[in-house]
């Protein structure tokens, strides 16, 4: 596989383990679903390279996971749902794929804020690579 797929995967097989959670991956079209759920999105940076003697290549971005609840529930109980997503995540953890290994850099929850009727609570969680 390549440096990005196995990025990817890494990342992801960690969202999979995510306990008591729906996930939601990206795709175009179809209905969202109505149950609570976790949304994922990945936003990568541009990658540099670590020095100009060697191809390594410094990877960093942010997998972005947002907690989407019901609206007659309080924001509060939102929030900390949230704290466990980000909770799974600690700073330091390293993923590994094949010989690739990912760091967890930080985890930040944000606010939860009211969208389409429903709560919608964001958990940054910032990773990078050397590869």
């Amino acid at each position: 596989m390549s440096v990005n797929g196995d990025l990817v995967a890494a990342l992801m097989q960690r969202v999979a383990e995510l306990p008591g959670f729906a996930i939601v991956h990206p795709r175009k079209g179809g209905q969202r679903p109505k149950d609570e759920h976790v949304r994922v999105a990945l936003l990568k940076n541009d990658n540099r390279l670590v020095d100009l003697d060697a191809q390594d290549q410094l990877r960093r971005g942010f997998l972005v996971l947002t907690l989407v609840s019901p609206l007659q529930a309080y924001q509060v109980e939102a929030e900390e749902k949230a704290g466990l997503i980000s909770e799974h995540f600690p700073v330091g953890l390293q993923l590994t794929r094949g010989e690739l290994r990912v760091m967890i850099k930080s985890n930040t929850e944000k606010s939860a804020r009211e969208e389409d009727a429903r709560w919608e609570t964001p958990v940054w969680v910032g990773f990078e690579t050397i590869a």
